[in-house]
């Protein structure tokens, strides 16, 4: 089985990790890192192994592992509507030292799940970064 992956929108209908990759200019080669995990979870779900897919101090929250010159870290969640077929990215951030960049980055995924809940509109089908 396949997972459907989704990207949130910002207010304008932007995808919030599209606006976060090019806003840390980050160099093809990366992109390409980070299209191959979402592939990888795309065909493996939840069962991505934890040096892959692994918590957050958010409950419903979790981070993508892109191990490269810089650690990716996008986060995301299961669902929300469909939580048996989908993810769905909800924000960007880096790790440095152990700690996220943004440090609240959990908490502001976690708001952008919220959003999502109560408007479905707010989000699109995930496009590659190439």
């Amino acid at each position: 089985m396949t997972w459907r992956i989704y990207h949130f929108t910002d207010a304008r209908g932007n995808s919030v990790l599209r606006v976060w990759v090019d806003e840390i200019r980050l160099p093809m080669r990366q992109r390409g890192q980070l299209d191959r995990k979402i592939d990888s979870l795309a065909q493996n779900g939840p069962n991505l192994s934890p040096q892959l897919l692994a918590g957050t101090r958010s409950r419903h929250i979790r981070k993508l592992k892109v191990k490269s010159n810089i650690q990716l870290r996008p986060m995301l969640c299961a669902g929300p509507l469909n939580m048996d077929q989908e993810f769905t990215l909800l924000f960007g951030a880096v790790e440095r030292d152990f700690k996220f960049d943004p440090i609240d980055a959990p908490e502001r995924a976690e708001a952008n799940r919220i959003t999502l809940l109560s408007d479905h509109s707010r989000r699109m089908d995930h496009e590659s970064f190439g």
